[in-house]
């Protein structure tokens, strides 16, 4: 189906398809689809025409007669007359019946999409073209089975085409600039997520030390409560004592200093 693809002509010389480019994009020789703007939180019916951009696409429609008694009821075909083949007279009535068909879920699926997507769609596109021209089909009870429906080219118009590549390669370096910021950034957050879990695990750390030595110190005050009741001082010279063997026990060099 090639309505919305532009003339190609043929050079002198070599036997190669070139687009040859106009003046400017020709509404009744050159075919085209509008696709959306690249906002997708843009509504289509609220866009400006600003907001819209053209591309070429060339597709293929394969289709079968699945119900040939609803084919039959309500499809118009032509009579057929001595000589004629029956397949070729079918063709040829359900032929522009189906073109016009295709091209309206064609334009009705193409403003969903941004050019960009038009350009790189496999099966996207052609799938919600697929989908839009059965239930077209089916609505009126054509008996016509949709079996696939490929996009097999598509191109920006020829008129704009430095400008559409300069763009492209500006697209394209911001694609790249975004990808390289958001791996640095990845790569800093979890830098910074490590330093940060080593800093709390530390701080944990400490803070069991803390808790567990003041659960022992208190422990070990409440056993000696009641003998201070009993005897303050002598509990006081102990506590003195075990300090002060604590510290000679790491020390290395002790000096005692008799009083004179």
């Amino acid at each position: 189906v090639n309505s919305f693809w532009y003339p190609e002509m043929l050079p002198p010389g070599p036997k190669e398809r070139i687009r040859i480019p106009q003046e400017a994009l020709n509404p009744v020789k050159d075919g085209y689809c509008i696709t959306r703007s690249e906002e997708r939180t843009q509504s289509v019916s609220v866009s400006t025409g600003s907001d819209y951009s053209i591309v070429h696409c060339k597709w293929q429609l394969t289709y079968q007669i699945d119900d040939p008694e609803r084919f039959f009821k309500n499809v118009y075909i032509e009579d057929v007359k001595p000589g004629q083949s029956y397949f070729d007279v079918i063709t040829k009535s359900i032929t522009p019946f189906l073109k016009a068909m295709f091209d309206d879920a064609v334009v009705t699926a193409m403003v969903h999409y941004t050019i960009d997507e038009a350009l790189s769609s496999q099966d996207t596109i052609p799938d919600h073209v697929r989908k839009l021209l059965q239930e077209k089909l089916s609505k009126i009870g054509s008996g016509i089975k949709v079996v696939s429906v490929e996009l097999t080219d598509t191109i920006w118009p020829r008129q704009v085409n430095e400008a559409f590549l300069a763009t492209h390669k500006a697209s394209q370096e911001r694609q790249k600039a975004v990808s390289e910021a958001r791996t640095y950034a990845g790569n800093t957050l979890s830098e910074a997520a490590g330093l940060s879990a080593e800093k709390i695990a530390q701080a944990r750390a400490y803070r069991t030390k803390v808790v567990e030595t003041a659960k022992a110190d208190a422990e070990y005050l409440q056993k000696l409560l009641p003998e201070y009741r009993k005897r303050p001082e002598l509990v006081v010279q102990k506590i003195y004592l075990d300090a002060i063997t604590h510290i000679f026990n790491n020390v290395d060099e002790k000096m005692i200093i008799q009083p004179t």
